[in-house]
Protein backbone atom coordinates (compact mmCIF):
# COMPACT_ATOMS: atom_id res chain seq x y z
CA UNK A 1 0.00 0.00 0.00
CA UNK A 2 1.46 3.20 -1.06
CA UNK A 3 1.20 5.33 1.93
CA UNK A 4 3.04 8.40 0.92
CA UNK A 5 5.46 10.12 -1.62
CA UNK A 6 8.60 11.65 -0.33
CA UNK A 7 10.70 13.03 -2.87
CA UNK A 8 12.03 13.36 -5.99
CA UNK A 9 15.17 13.38 -6.91
CA UNK A 10 16.82 13.74 -10.61
CA UNK A 11 20.21 12.73 -11.20
CA UNK A 12 22.24 14.63 -13.68
CA UNK A 13 22.89 11.53 -15.63
CA UNK A 14 19.52 11.21 -17.08
CA UNK A 15 17.00 9.53 -14.29
CA UNK A 16 14.55 10.53 -12.30
CA UNK A 17 13.50 9.04 -9.25
CA UNK A 18 10.65 8.65 -7.02
CA UNK A 19 10.42 7.87 -3.76
CA UNK A 20 7.71 6.31 -1.38
CA UNK A 21 6.63 4.19 0.96
CA UNK A 22 5.00 0.94 0.41
CA UNK A 23 4.14 -2.32 1.82
CA UNK A 24 7.01 -3.47 2.52
CA UNK A 25 7.81 0.02 4.76
CA UNK A 26 10.96 1.27 3.22
CA UNK A 27 11.42 4.27 1.00
CA UNK A 28 11.67 3.03 -2.61
CA UNK A 29 12.73 5.05 -4.93
CA UNK A 30 11.38 4.49 -8.63
CA UNK A 31 13.56 4.86 -11.66
CA UNK A 32 12.75 5.38 -15.21
CA UNK A 33 14.61 1.80 -16.02
CA UNK A 34 15.93 0.42 -12.85
CA UNK A 35 14.93 0.99 -9.09
CA UNK A 36 16.62 1.73 -6.37
CA UNK A 37 16.11 3.01 -1.91
CA UNK A 38 17.39 5.64 0.11
CA UNK A 39 17.48 3.80 3.31
CA UNK A 40 18.33 5.35 6.86
CA UNK A 41 16.84 3.05 9.28
CA UNK A 42 17.07 -0.39 10.31
CA UNK A 43 16.02 -3.38 7.33
CA UNK A 44 15.41 -6.63 7.52
CA UNK A 45 16.07 -9.58 5.55
CA UNK A 46 12.43 -9.67 4.73
CA UNK A 47 12.07 -6.02 3.62
CA UNK A 48 14.92 -6.73 1.18
CA UNK A 49 13.48 -9.32 -0.04
CA UNK A 50 10.19 -7.60 -0.62
CA UNK A 51 12.10 -4.54 -2.17
CA UNK A 52 14.02 -7.04 -4.66
CA UNK A 53 10.89 -8.97 -5.56
CA UNK A 54 8.52 -6.06 -5.89
CA UNK A 55 9.78 -3.59 -7.56
CA UNK A 56 13.42 -5.61 -9.06
CA UNK A 57 15.48 -3.07 -6.40
CA UNK A 58 18.58 -2.79 -7.75
CA UNK A 59 20.77 -0.13 -5.90
CA UNK A 60 20.83 1.22 -2.18
CA UNK A 61 22.33 4.45 -0.51
CA UNK A 62 22.40 3.86 2.91
CA UNK A 63 22.98 6.57 5.27
CA UNK A 64 25.99 5.60 7.13
CA UNK A 65 27.23 9.21 9.10
CA UNK A 66 24.64 11.07 11.20
CA UNK A 67 24.20 14.97 11.61
CA UNK A 68 24.78 14.17 15.82
CA UNK A 69 28.47 13.37 14.99
CA UNK A 70 28.32 9.52 15.03
CA UNK A 71 28.42 6.53 12.57
CA UNK A 72 24.88 5.15 11.47
CA UNK A 73 24.40 2.08 13.88
CA UNK A 74 22.38 0.32 11.14
CA UNK A 75 24.77 1.00 8.10
CA UNK A 76 26.32 -2.13 7.97
CA UNK A 77 23.50 -4.32 8.80
CA UNK A 78 21.97 -2.62 6.04
CA UNK A 79 24.51 -2.92 3.66
CA UNK A 80 24.88 -6.73 4.08
CA UNK A 81 21.05 -7.58 4.13
CA UNK A 82 21.28 -5.45 0.69
CA UNK A 83 23.75 -7.53 -0.94
CA UNK A 84 22.74 -10.85 0.52
CA UNK A 85 19.14 -9.77 -1.06
CA UNK A 86 21.12 -9.94 -4.48
CA UNK A 87 21.51 -5.61 -4.72
CA UNK A 88 25.25 -5.37 -5.80
CA UNK A 89 25.29 -1.49 -6.67
CA UNK A 90 25.52 0.01 -2.82
CA UNK A 91 26.51 3.69 -1.85
CA UNK A 92 26.43 5.41 1.61
CA UNK A 93 25.28 8.83 2.51
CA UNK A 94 27.33 11.22 5.17
CA UNK A 95 24.65 13.90 6.81
CA UNK A 96 27.54 16.26 7.75
CA UNK A 97 28.10 17.21 11.76
CA UNK A 98 28.85 21.38 11.84
CA UNK A 99 29.32 22.66 14.71
CA UNK A 100 28.55 26.60 14.27
CA UNK A 101 24.87 24.87 13.36
CA UNK A 102 22.26 25.82 15.69
CA UNK A 103 21.08 22.40 15.82
CA UNK A 104 24.81 21.60 16.95
CA UNK A 105 24.91 24.31 19.67
CA UNK A 106 21.68 23.67 21.07
CA UNK A 107 22.80 20.19 21.68
CA UNK A 108 26.16 20.48 22.78
CA UNK A 109 27.31 18.13 20.07
CA UNK A 110 30.74 17.55 19.71
CA UNK A 111 31.77 17.73 15.79
CA UNK A 112 35.00 16.36 14.50
CA UNK A 113 36.39 18.30 11.39
CA UNK A 114 35.65 17.94 7.99
CA UNK A 115 38.66 16.15 7.21
CA UNK A 116 37.90 13.21 10.67
CA UNK A 117 34.62 12.77 9.70
CA UNK A 118 35.80 11.45 5.92
CA UNK A 119 38.00 9.95 7.44
CA UNK A 120 35.95 7.95 10.37
CA UNK A 121 33.77 6.80 7.52
CA UNK A 122 36.13 5.40 5.73
CA UNK A 123 37.82 3.35 8.76
CA UNK A 124 34.56 2.92 10.15
CA UNK A 125 33.61 0.94 6.82
CA UNK A 126 36.61 -0.88 6.31
CA UNK A 127 36.70 -2.16 9.56
CA UNK A 128 33.10 -4.25 8.72
CA UNK A 129 35.10 -4.93 4.88
CA UNK A 130 33.52 -2.14 3.25
CA UNK A 131 35.46 -0.66 0.68
CA UNK A 132 35.04 2.47 -1.70
CA UNK A 133 36.18 0.72 -4.97
CA UNK A 134 33.22 1.01 -7.96
CA UNK A 135 35.85 -1.11 -10.24
CA UNK A 136 35.41 -4.25 -7.98
CA UNK A 137 31.98 -4.11 -7.25
CA UNK A 138 31.65 -7.35 -9.19
CA UNK A 139 33.83 -8.73 -7.10
CA UNK A 140 32.19 -8.29 -3.71
CA UNK A 141 31.14 -11.19 -1.31
CA UNK A 142 29.04 -11.98 1.91
CA UNK A 143 32.20 -11.01 3.38
CA UNK A 144 33.68 -8.00 1.18
CA UNK A 145 31.43 -5.11 -0.25
CA UNK A 146 32.55 -2.42 -2.30
CA UNK A 147 31.11 0.89 -2.55
CA UNK A 148 30.36 2.84 -5.63
CA UNK A 149 30.28 6.59 -4.17
CA UNK A 150 30.41 8.33 -0.57
CA UNK A 151 26.99 11.16 -1.08
CA UNK A 152 27.23 13.79 0.81
CA UNK A 153 23.98 15.21 1.85
CA UNK A 154 23.09 18.69 1.74
CA UNK A 155 19.85 19.18 2.83
CA UNK A 156 18.13 21.17 5.79
CA UNK A 157 15.31 23.33 7.21
CA UNK A 158 14.85 27.22 6.65
CA UNK A 159 16.11 28.95 8.82
CA UNK A 160 19.10 26.71 8.95
CA UNK A 161 19.81 24.09 11.46
CA UNK A 162 21.79 21.24 10.82
CA UNK A 163 23.79 24.15 8.92
CA UNK A 164 25.76 27.19 9.73
CA UNK A 165 23.33 30.01 8.78
CA UNK A 166 27.33 31.57 6.81
CA UNK A 167 27.20 30.31 3.33
CA UNK A 168 30.99 30.60 3.41
CA UNK A 169 31.22 28.20 6.33
CA UNK A 170 28.94 25.72 4.17
CA UNK A 171 30.83 26.03 1.41
CA UNK A 172 34.47 25.44 3.14
CA UNK A 173 32.86 22.57 4.92
CA UNK A 174 31.87 20.86 2.24
CA UNK A 175 35.08 21.76 -0.18
CA UNK A 176 37.39 20.45 2.75
CA UNK A 177 34.55 17.24 2.16
CA UNK A 178 35.42 17.01 -0.73
CA UNK A 179 39.21 17.48 -0.77
CA UNK A 180 39.52 14.62 1.74
CA UNK A 181 37.43 12.24 -0.37
CA UNK A 182 39.89 13.33 -3.35
CA UNK A 183 43.09 12.42 -1.51
CA UNK A 184 41.48 8.83 -0.20
CA UNK A 185 40.46 8.12 -3.58
CA UNK A 186 36.72 7.72 -2.18
CA UNK A 187 34.43 8.96 -4.99
CA UNK A 188 32.03 11.93 -3.72
CA UNK A 189 28.42 12.40 -4.73
CA UNK A 190 26.42 15.48 -4.08
CA UNK A 191 22.67 15.08 -2.48
CA UNK A 192 20.83 18.04 -2.41
CA UNK A 193 17.76 20.19 -3.72
CA UNK A 194 18.48 23.50 -5.66
CA UNK A 195 16.14 25.39 -2.46
CA UNK A 196 18.79 23.82 -0.53
CA UNK A 197 21.86 24.61 -2.29
CA UNK A 198 21.45 27.58 -2.81
CA UNK A 199 20.29 28.33 1.00
CA UNK A 200 22.80 26.07 2.21
CA UNK A 201 25.65 26.94 -0.40
CA UNK A 202 24.71 29.83 -1.74
CA UNK A 203 24.57 28.28 -5.61
CA UNK A 204 28.10 27.80 -5.71
CA UNK A 205 28.97 26.15 -9.24
CA UNK A 206 32.90 25.28 -8.18
CA UNK A 207 31.74 21.00 -7.52
CA UNK A 208 32.27 18.72 -10.43
CA UNK A 209 30.29 16.55 -9.03
CA UNK A 210 27.62 13.75 -9.66
CA UNK A 211 24.68 15.14 -8.20
CA UNK A 212 21.40 13.70 -6.27
CA UNK A 213 18.71 16.07 -7.24
CA UNK A 214 15.45 15.84 -4.78
CA UNK A 215 12.48 17.59 -5.61
CA UNK A 216 9.74 17.07 -2.70
CA UNK A 217 6.46 16.26 -4.08
CA UNK A 218 3.57 15.05 -2.56
CA UNK A 219 0.95 12.17 -3.85
CA UNK A 220 -1.93 12.70 -5.41
CA UNK A 221 -4.51 10.18 -3.83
Amino acid sequence: IVRTVIKMLQRLSHFIIVVLFIACSVPIMLVDSFQGVDISAPTTDTQWSCLRDTINTSFGIIRIYRSIGEMDDNAVDNLYKAYNAGIRDLGVYLFPCIATSSYAILHNITCQSPKQQIINTAQYLASNNIFFDLNNQLHANNKTIYLNRLWLDIEDENPSKYYDANVTVNQNFIYELISTGKKMNIPIGIYTTKTYWTQIMNGITDYSKPVSYTHLTLPTN
